[in-house]
C-alpha cells in the first residue's frame, strides 16, 4: 500500500510540473501571438498612411507635367 501511495505522489508530482510547464508555454504563445498581431495593425497603418503618402507625391508630379506639358506647348507655337 506504502508502495503505491508513493508511485501516486510520484506521479501527481510530475503531473503538475508538467502542468505548470504548460501553463508557462501557453502564456508565453499568448505573449508572443499578442505582439504579432499588434506589430500587423502596426504594419498595416504603416502601409495605408504610405499608401496617402504616395498619392500625394503621384498628384505632384502630374500636376508639374501638366504645367510643362503647357509650358511646351506654348513654345511649340511661338516655334512654329
Amino acid at each position: 500500500v506504502l508502495r503505491r501511495l508513493v508511485t501516486l505522489i510520484t506521479q501527481l508530482a510530475k503531473e503538475l510540473s508538467n502542468k505548470g510547464v504548460l501553463k508557462r508555454q501557453a502564456e508565453n504563445i499568448n505573449q508572443a501571438a499578442k505582439k504579432f498581431m499588434e506589430e500587423n495593425e502596426r504594419l498595416k497603418r504603416l502601409l495605408k498612411n504610405y499608401g496617402k503618402e504616395e498619392e500625394h507625391v503621384l498628384e505632384a508630379e502630374n500636376k508639374k507635367l501638366e504645367e510643362d506639358k503647357e509650358k511646351l506647348k506654348i513654345e511649340l507655337k511661338k516655334a512654329s
